[in-house]
Formats: C-alpha cells, sequence, structure tokens
C-alpha cells in the first residue's frame, strides 16, 4: 500500500519491538550526520517545493490487542525512518500557531519504545498539548534546545541516560536550526502527505506479530556484528520467557530494556559517541549472559553439551526458541531466573565495577581456580535470591568477600563448579555468611573436598567458625580480627585462638575471651611484622628458663641452638633453621599436610606463647639488658641482641667443637670450575665482616670477568667465580690497582687476576684473540678471613671468641713480580701487533710471516678454535698462579 506518515500514525499505533537498535540515526556520527542531514533535507524540499517524495519501503508486522483501539504496527524495516519523520512532524506542529490540534492528530498516541520505559514516556511528554507553549518557548530562543529542554523540573533524570532520548533532543535542535535557517512556517505541514512509501504489512492469523517482528528483524541482521549480536539474543530470549509463560513484568528481555541496562551504561565511558556506547553495552552484556549459561551448565554438569561463545551461543538460543521440547523448560527456567536474580542483585548492590568484572571476558571453565571470587559470588547471589526473594544487601557481600578471604579461597585448588556450589548453597541458607559459620558444630559441616591438595581448607573454616562464634557470642563487628589479619600472609591468627584456649573447645565455651583480648593487644602492638625486635623476643622465649625465671647461661644457650625436632617414625630430623627462628608465614598454619613440619610447628608455637606471656607480665625488656651482660660474650645471643641485625636471628647458628658457626647462603656463588667450600662461617669471624661494612670494606667480593676457555663469544669471555677483579690493570697502572685491591675482606678464598686480550687477524678471513693470565691465590678455612691492605696480605683466624691471629704475606713484592711479567707480555703483544699491520701491507715480505709465527710458538698455547679454525684462542705460556707463600712474614 502507498501512504504517508499522517495516514500511518492515523491507521496505526507504532511499537518499535524491543530487539531494534536505539535511534542511531540520531547519533553525533560522522557518516551517520550525513544520512540524517540528506533525508531531512529531501524531506523539507519535498514540502517546501510541494513536490511527492518517495522514501522507499516501510515493512513489518501487524497485530490487535484487546486495549488497543487501532492495530498495533511492529516495524522490521523502517524504524529510523519513521522516528525521524515523528520528530519532523512534531517539530512543524510545534511552530504552528494552532499547534495542539495538530499534535493532537496523533489521538493521544505516540511511538512506543519497548527497549526502555522512559524512551516511551519522553514520546509522551512532547505530544502533551500542555506542554505545547513550553516546546515554542524554546524554539524561540537562541541558547540550545538540549538546554533549555533539561531544565525542567518534569525533565526526568533517567533520560540524561536514554541513549534514544538524546538522539532525538540531538535531531530536534538540528531540525530547529534548519527551520529558522530556511525560514519554513507551520503552514508546511501541510504539504507533509508528499513524503509517501510503499507500506508492507505482513498479517498473522496467531496474532503473535511482535514475536515475527523480532524473528525477521533478527534474520534481516544477523550478520555477525556485535552491535546487533545482543539484541537478536534479547528477541529469542523473550521467546523463550513467552513459551515459559513467564508473565512480562518478571522476564527477563523487560527488566533489561526497563532497569538493567542502566547498569552497563553508568559504566560506560560518558565522552564515547551513543554508537560506540551502545556497542560497548551490548558487547559488556553479551559476556555476562554467555558466562551465566555456560557456568549454569557446568553446575548442571551438561558435559556433552559444549561450551558457547558469541555465536555459538547465538545459535543455541535461536534454535532452542525455534522448536522448543518440554525436556529444555527446568534449564531454560533456571537459566531465565538466574539471569533476574544476579542482574537485580546488581541493581541493588549498585555495583558498577563489580559488573565490569564479571562482564570484561570469557570464563575459563576447564580453570577452576575462582582467583577473583567471581564465580563465587554469582552462585551465592543465585542461591541466597531463591531462598529469601531478596536480593543480597552490601553488608552481607562484604561480610562474603571478607570471609573468602580469610578462607583463601583465590587460591583453592582439585575442586570442580559443582563442589563449589554446593559449598556455596549451604552458605547462602543463612540471612549472612558470619551467622552461617557462628551456627556450624564443626567445620566438616561444610567442607565438602575431600582431596588431600586442600586439606588446610579444614583448618582455615575451623578457624572462621570459631572467630565466628566468639563475634556473635560477644556482639562484635563482623571484621572485628581483620586488623591482624591483614598483617598475616595467610590471614590465619589461630595461634592466638589456640593461646586463649579457644581451639580444642569449639563448642564448650572453654576458651577466654579475656586473655584472647590480651593477645590480640600484643600482636597488634608487636607481632605480625617480622621486625628485628619480634625476632628478638621469640629468641629469647627459647632460651628462657621456666623453672628459675632467668635466661640460660651463654654455654647452654650455644648448645640449644643444635636442638632439632625429630620425627620418631620416619627417623628424620627437622634441620632448616633454629628453634629460635621466627617465621610467621610459615609456622602458625595447622594445615597437617607435612608431618615433620607439624611437629617443628607445635614446638615453636609454644615457645611462642611463652613469648607472649613474657611481653604481658613485662619481661622481656629485662631479659634483653641481662643478654649484654659480659658473662654472655661468647654467646651468640649477646652479639645478636647488642647489634640488632636481622640477619644474626634469621640465619642457621651452630655449636661444634665447642665453637660457634653461622651459615652463609646468598654471598657464596661459585662457578663450575671454581671449588665449593663450606658454607658455615667461624661466627666471630661473620661479626667482624659486620663491623668491616661499617667502615665501607668491601666483604663477600666474588664477582670477576676472567678468560673462559670454552666461551665461543670470543668478545665476551667471562665468567662467575669467587674472584676479586683487579680491572685487568697494566704496569704502569698501580695507582687504581692499589685503589681496587686494598681494603677488602673475603673468607674462604682470594683470587686476584692480571689479565689481557689482544685481538687480531692472522689472516684476511679469521679472529685471533691473544691473552695472558697472572694469579694470586690465597685459601683458609672456615675459621679464617683473607683480609686486602695496601701492601700487604693478611689471614685473620678465629676460634671461640672474638680474639684473634694473624698471619701476614708481603704484597708489594709479589706486585713487583707480576709487573715484570706483564711488561714482558706486552712487549710481545706489541712486536706481534707491528708484524701483523706490515703483513697486511702490499709490500709485507715473507720473513716477516715468519717471525710472527715464531713468537706465537714461543710465547702462546693454541687451547681452542672454533668454526672450522676462523676463530682461535691463545693463552700466554707464563700464564700461572705465583706461589705466595715464598712472601710470607714471619
Amino acid at each position: 500500500m502507498e501512504k504517508n506518515f499522517e495516514v500511518l500514525f492515523k491507521d496505526y499505533s507504532i511499537c518499535i519491538p524491543a530487539i531494534q537498535r536505539e535511534y542511531v540515526q540520531g547519533y553525533d556520527d560522522e557518516k551517520i550526520n550525513i544520512v540524517r542531514q540528506d533525508f531531512i533535507n529531501n524531506i523539507f524540499d519535498a514540502i517546501i517545493e510541494n513536490r511527492v517524495l518517495d522514501i522507499g519501503i516501510i515493512y513489518g508486522y501487524i497485530q490487535n490487542e484487546g486495549n488497543e483501539s487501532k492495530p498495533i504496527f511492529f516495524p522490521v524495516d523502517g524504524q529510523q525512518r519513521i522516528t525521524t519523520m515523528y520528530i519532523i512532524y512534531w517539530c512543524l506542529s510545534v511552530i504552528k500557531e494552532e499547534a495542539s490540534d495538530d499534535i493532537d492528530i496523533f489521538g493521544g498516541k505516540t511511538l512506543q519504545y519497548e527497549a526502555r520505559n522512559s524512551t516511551a514516556r519522553f514520546f509522551k511528554e512532547l505530544a502533551n498539548k500542555k506542554k505545547c507553549e513550553f516546546f515554542k518557548e524554546v524554539f524561540l530562543k537562541e541558547e540550545s534546545f538540549y538546554k533549555n529542554i533539561i531544565s525542567p523540573k518534569w525533565f526526568e533524570s533517567q533520560w540524561i541516560n536514554d541513549v534514544t532520548v538524546l538522539a532525538v533532543i540531538n535531531v530536534i535542535s538540528e531540525i530547529f536550526q534548519e527551520i529558522k535557517k530556511k525560514k519554513i512556517s507551520g503552514e508546511a505541514l501541510r504539504n507533509f502527505s508528499n513524503v509517501r512509501f510503499s507500506l508492507i504489512i505482513s498479517k498473522n492469523d496467531e496474532n503473535n506479530a511482535r514475536r515475527n517482528s523480532s524473528l525477521e528483524f533478527a534474520k534481516i541482521n544477523a550478520r555477525g556484528k556485535q552491535l546487533e549480536l545482543f539484541e537478536n539474543v534479547k528477541s529469542y530470549l523473550n521467546i523463550i520467557e513467552e513459551k515459559l509463560q513467564i508473565g512480562i513484568k518478571e522476564s527477563f528481555t523487560y527488566n533489561y530494556d526497563v532497569k538493567y541496562i542502566d547498569l552497563f551504561y553508568d559504566a560506560c565511558d560518558r565522552s564515547d559517541d551513543l554508537e560506540e556506547i551502545t556497542s560497548n553495552i551490548n558487547n559488556k552484556t553479551m559476556l555476562l549472559l554467555i558466562n551465566l549459561y555456560n557456568l549454569l551448565l557446568e553446575k548442571e554438569e551438561k558435559k556433552e553439551e559444549e561450551k558457547k561463545e558469541d555465536l555459538k551461543y547465538l545459535s543455541t538460543v535461536m534454535k532452542v526458541s525455534n522448536g522448543f521440547k518440554e525436556e529444555d523448560r527446568p534449564f531454560w527456567t533456571k537459566y531465565i531466573s538466574f539471569l533476574n536474580n544476579i542482574f537485580q542483585t546488581f541493581v541493588e548492590l549498585d555495583s558498577i565495577e563489580e559488573l565490569n568484572g564479571f562482564s570484561s571476558e570469557i570464563f575459563k571453565y576447564d580453570e577452576y581456580v575462582d582467583k577473583n571470587k567471581h564465580l563465587s559470588r554469582l552462585l551465592y547471589f543465585d542461591h541466597y535470591y531463591n531462598k529469601f526473594e531478596v536480593c543480597v544487601s552490601k553488608e552481607q557481600k562484604d561480610k562474603y568477600d571478607y570471609v573468602l578471604e580469610n578462607l583463601g579461597y583465590s587460591s583453592w585448588r582439585g575442586y570442580t563448579i559443582k563442589e563449589i556450589d554446593i559449598f556455596i548453597n549451604k552458605i547462602a541458607g543463612y540471612c549472612d555468611i558470619i551467622e552461617c559459620f557462628s551456627c556450624l558444630k564443626s567445620e566438616s559441616d561444610l567442607n565438602i573436598f575431600n582431596t588431600e591438595v586442600l586439606g588446610d581448607i579444614n583448618v582455615r573454616l575451623r578457624e572462621q567458625l570459631i572467630k565466628a562464634k566468639v563475634i556473635k557470642e560477644k556482639d562484635l563487628k563482623y571484621n572485628y580480627f581483620e586488623e591482624l589479619e591483614k598483617r598475616s600472609k595467610h590471614r590465619s591468627i589461630y595461634f592466638l585462638l589456640c593461646f586463649s584456649n579457644y581451639w580444642d573447645s569449639v563448642n564448650n565455651n572453654k576458651g577466654s575471651f579475656e586473655k584472647l583480648e590480651q593477645y590480640l593487644e600484643v600482636a597488634k602492638e608487636l607481632w605480625l611484622i617480622n621486625d628485628i625486635k619480634t625476632r628478638e623476643i621469640f629468641a629469647l622465649a627459647v632460651y628462657y628458663n621456666l623453672e628459675t625465671g632467668q635466661m640460660l647461661d651463654s654455654t647452654e644457650i650455644n648448645k640449644k641452638t643444635n636442638d632439632r625436632c625429630e620425627n620418631k617414625t620416619s627417623m628424620k630430623s627437622l634441620e632448616d633453621d633454629n628453634i629460635h627462628q621466627w617465621d610467621n608465614d610459615y609456622y602458625f598454619i595447622e594445615d597437617n599436610l607435612d608431618e615433620n613440619k607439624g611437629l617443628l610447628r607445635k614446638l615453636k608455637l609454644e615457645y611462642l606463647k611463652i613469648a607472649y606471656d613474657l611481653w604481658i607480665a613485662e619481661k622481656t625488656s629485662e631479659l634483653s639488658k641481662s643478654m649484654l651482660k659480659e658473662e654472655y660474650g661468647d654467646c651468640w645471643l649477646h652479639h645478636a641482641v647488642k647489634r640488632q641485625k636481622p640477619e644474626l636471628f634469621k640465619r642457621k647458628i651452630s655449636f661444634l667443637d665447642n665453637k660457634l658457626y653461622i651459615q652463609l647462603k646468598e654471598e657464596l656463588k661459585y662457578s663450575k670450575e671454581s671449588k665449593k667450600y663450606n658454607d658455615n662461617l667461624n661466627f666471630f669471624a661473620y661479626l667482624y665482616l659486620l663491623d668491616k661494612e661499617k667502615e665501607g670494606i668491601d666483604t663477600f667480593k666474588f664477582r670477576s670477568d676472567v678468560f673462559y676457555l670454552y666461551n665461543k663469544n670470543v668478545e665476551q669471555t667471562t665468567c662467575i667465580g669467587n674472584y676479586l677483579n683487579s680491572e685487568n690493570q697494566l704496569v704502569d697502572d698501580k695507582d687504581i690497582c692499589e685503589k681496587i685491591i686494598s681494603s677488602t675482606i673475603n673468607p674462604f678464598e682470594l683470587n686476584i687476576i692480571w689479565e689481557y686480550q689482544y685481538q687480531c687477524q692472522l689472516h684476511w678471513n679469521t679472529r685471533d684473540f691473544f691473552y695472558y693470565k697472572y694469579t694470586l691465590e690465597l685459601t683458609c678455612d672456615k675459621d679464617s678471613l683473607i683480609e686486602l691492605e695496601v701492601d700487604k696480605i693478611k689471614e685473620i683466624c678465629f676460634d671461640k671468641s672474638n680474639s684473634k691471629e694473624t698471619k701476614s704475606y708481603d704484597l708489594k713484592k709479589y706486585k713487583e713480580k707480576i709487573h715484570e711479567l706483564v711488561r714482558n707480555e706486552h712487549e710481545n703483544i706489541e712486536k706481534l701487533e707491528n708484524l701483523i699491520n706490515k703483513c697486511f701491507a702490499y709490500d709485507y715480505k715473507i720473513s716477516e710471516k715468519e717471525n710472527i709465527n715464531n713468537i706465537i710458538e714461543n710465547n702462546y698455547n693454541l687451547l681452542k678454535e672454533y668454526n672450522h679454525g676462523r676463530i682461535k684462542k691463545y693463552l700466554s705460556k707464563k700464564s700461572d698462579k705465583i706461589d705466595i707463600e715464598e712472601y710470607k712474614i714471619f
């Protein structure tokens, strides 16, 4: 049928189906602006010149509804043109003298947008007779239409976030400017019938035009564009909801258009244009729909069904909507309920940031590590809503996140979604998660995991159970313990519960809250921070004599450093550290996964309680002072307390043959060829090194660039070794050399290296390297150190105390011999270099080449060659280690 706009509106009520995109013709986009402006100009030209304009085909379905006086027309193709024509017609009606009569031509009806109730309400206000004078006044003002229309009280705040309303305001403003520019009057409205189109209407006896128009639109537009993908999915979900006989106001598609979409809009970047915002909203919604679908599949254990992504998911929804079977009903009923529960909870929580987390990527269900707690929270929202028919509140969500953090949920391994779902379902049966834990009889009521990997979950559950009972009994805030939990790597304070008798008396109320408060105050003041004072007080507790109320004597403390916790069953000793070593991140979680370490934890827990009790009794300060007495001068703890150096408490201390030793780890780095020495150093030698560091002297100097035969990268011929480097000094660089090798001290070994590399080409296609290397080597045992001064090398020997014995060597004589050797080497290199330069000149003599060979043969050994002889490495025959013993000073 050939129709015009006025006839279309007189004959039908027009409803834009929810599946269709927003009014994109009003977006501020370069391409869209051109299309829209051409369309508007063509219409104005037609009505001004009084000629016919054919705008093509408008196609859709009609449906009769009992409460409507006219059939409803659902456009499939033409929504954008109809809306633009409506706006132009409205603008011309406003500027007429008798504007209200023309506006009433719609019979009180206006465009209906199913996508948003707010959009429909805006169009209703445009057709309101009472607003006619207001719009006419706005038209006459110079300010922007947008600024004036949002000012009145009747303008709803929701419209600021409605992309269609904003697009309509944009077009109205543009049309008013065009009317002023072309000086068009309201009388031009009589020619609006010149704008014509071919109207194609599909009739249907089943009276389901809404469904058919949505399906038809989806088929026409299903080209894989993400912007359209969600709208297609929404139409099929709407069909599924009709088949499930879900009421309109209870349906997901209705609620999405009315309120859920606002969540995504609020999360968008407002600097984007409207089309970009719409695209982002659709993308995020699609991801969340797919995530929830896949999660429900996993819960239902529908392993035979492939997990869906994007178009696969669309294909599934389309297939179900077209061929709905009775066996589909349970799953899709749950899915629609799931969607509503989750989205409704987000609306209640107003949690935009969290929503972004759920709709940023497809969850990987083959990796059951829920690091961000996304899946668990979705399940919690759903189960809670199903049980209480209300959404999770912000306070309940905060409690839930807090408890799961304490349980270490993000690092759980070896579970399935089904197991997690059972776990969450039990929790959701209570008003909040704290209430849940306070009602448990034991941790096994919640632990549905049986794998050994998750053994420590039982302990975490138990700790949370006890804390919840204390919180409920004493009417405390749910996160009463959080200050200390945050300061512990594993958020565990179970040992404080042990000290106050709560741990082994979960349901018999034997715990003492008064004691717990005392221990909490100690922990807040001093513990759980691993500082030097913590280590000191723990060590004092380990070597404290409970019977005498005093510290053990010096020898007893030294001997006790060798004590080990033995497991008689496995016949193993735990020698990882000393019993005085504090480490809250490791020792104070009773996970029972390692029996040996469990015994060590138990022992250290006993000492930790002693430390707490000493602190409460204000005895620690007195004990620290007693350790500084002279009588403890041969005791390691005396020096640790005096010096306040963390490594003296952290490193392993041993007492062997009446001597104290300390374990070295980081300082010792060995090369492949370097001898490995015992990593225990005399304790007093170590103290000597600490003192030297204060004086700015280098200690543990082990890195050096040295000749390495087996490195093919000959220009970087280096390896890591136990060496002090003298930077390849020549004989004339005495001052630099002396500065480098003075004021240095090492344990175990000292090597000083004089080394040089000369690179040349003996032939046109070769690279040849000539080296010399002279070294001074001196080694000592674990009770000694080697110290360098400008002209002396000292070997300092320690025994059972700070007293020491020193042997000295004359470094000056050694250097003189080295410098003489180095001079000879450079003379050879200089001769070699001159001869080689001559050989590459045009007038070289055969005899000169023979001289080169003679110098090489007499002075160097070919040690290695690569690349078929093109790379060769020669080492001086005189390179050697010089015996230091002959320079000993007696």
